[in-house]
């Protein structure tokens, strides 16, 4: 948590206990800085690698999530706001001497689905237990 807020150029860190930190907090950040993240993905594509790498252990690190909880609801934001920067901003871009944005893309995507695994697990297992209370 520390280090995306420093990569995202916060000047005054915050160094919260790990236990306090939730999804929603990270998903506000990322907001906050939405304007710096552009500029990232478009002039220093490995540090938007290296965000998606640790926002995803920080999301490892929460990974339990259940249906309509704030968690939840903030991954579904997280998917968003990955998808909106990293993916489909360069739909239809072809480079294939910017190794680095290819990279970038190609782990976005596979980073997507796993979330999105979660998020639909999360949706099956509330359907479930819908269906058995009945």
């Amino acid at each position: 948590y520390v280090y995306i807020q420093m990569i995202l150029h916060y000047t005054d860190v915050d160094l919260p206990n790990l236990q306090e930190v939730n999804l929603n907090d990270l998903v506000q950040k990322l907001e906050d800085q939405k304007k710096f993240w552009n500029c990232l993905s478009n002039n220093h594509v490995y540090a938007v690698w290296c965000l998606v790498k640790l926002i995803d252990l920080f999301l490892n690190h929460k990974a339990a999530t259940k249906y309509n909880s704030t968690d939840y609801e903030a991954l579904v934001k997280l998917v968003a706001f990955i998808e909106k920067w990293n993916v489909l901003k360069y739909r239809g871009h072809k480079d294939t001497k910017n190794l680095d944005l290819s990279k970038m893309i190609s782990l976005s995507e596979q980073t997507l689905g796993r979330w999105r695994l979660i998020l639909h697990k999360a949706e099956h297992e509330h359907q479930n237990a819908l269906q058995y209370s009945q």
